[in-house]
């Protein structure tokens, strides 16, 4: 009996790390007009693709430089019938990347480092959108 008890445990944790997984199944391209950070990394604008990694990550890598970097991702949550887009968070002339929709409307949240939490502090940011193909 616990042995059944055991192997229906691990079957369903298998089933769920694999709907995660695929849920986060995609390869996106983005414009990004403006110079962003991205936990506390800086990044040049220009053209962009996102590449699931696993359910906690993607591999953003810039096109024309071909410089890569793993931005990690956290809390998916549903949100059908919105676009594949990432969504900055603008504080003057300071950009910072604050979520990513994929194509299935899956949005993460990007966490952000302590030095952008001290800078937005005190001003409300003005959130851009960029589309995602």
């Amino acid at each position: 009996m616990k042995k059944a008890a055991l192997a229906l445990v691990l079957t369903v944790a298998g089933l769920a790390s694999t709907t995660a997984l695929a849920q986060a199944n995609f390869v996106l391209r983005a414009n990004v007009p403006f110079a962003f950070a991205i936990d506390g990394r800086l990044y040049s604008a220009g053209q962009y693709s996102l590449q699931a990694k696993n359910s906690n990550g993607v591999i953003l890598r810039n096109q024309k430089t071909g410089e890569s970097a793993i931005v990690p991702l956290i809390n998916p949550r549903d949100n059908n019938g919105r676009a594949p887009q990432l969504v900055f968070a603008v504080h003057g002339s300071r950009a910072t990347l604050v979520t990513l929709t994929d194509a299935e409307g899956h949005t993460w949240r990007v966490p952000a480092s302590p030095k952008n939490h001290e800078e937005n502090r005190n001003t409300q940011p003005m959130l851009v959108a960029v589309a995602l193909k």
